[in-house]
């Protein structure tokens, strides 16, 4: 080898280190970029479980809301049946009563014995 030789040789080591270190900083930087599309979606995922978890935990609220509205409702249901079947019983007890009264009115007998008592 000859002193030119090794200048050109020299030369070409040199360009071949610059390249290597400028592809060693592509690889870092597109390593960094990596690692931070990563992070966001794994963040991105993290956020997306806490709302589902979120939004699970309003459905079971809901739900549990939900079944408590009908119950209610059934009990509401019986109360109502037996209150009007309670009115019947009155309304039927009242109906005779008011008959009773007309038969006795009629037949001109009171079983009171204040006479100052006026039917309208």
């Amino acid at each position: 080898f000859n002193e030119k030789q090794v200048h050109e040789l020299q030369e070409m080591v040199t360009s071949l280190d610059a390249q290597l270190h400028s592809s060693e900083e592509r690889a870092d930087v597109a390593e960094r970029k990596v690692k931070a599309l990563q992070e966001e979606k794994s963040s991105q995922m993290a956020q997306f479980n806490a709302r589902v978890l979120a939004l699970q935990g309003k459905v079971s609220t809901m739900k549990r809301q939900l079944d408590k509205a009908k119950r209610e409702a059934a009990r509401g249901r019986f109360v109502a049946r037996n209150a009007q079947k309670e009115c019947d019983g009155v309304n039927e007890r009242t109906s005779e009563s008011v008959l009773g009264i007309m038969k006795t009115r009629k037949s001109g007998k009171t079983k009171s014995h204040n006479h100052n008592v006026t039917f309208a």
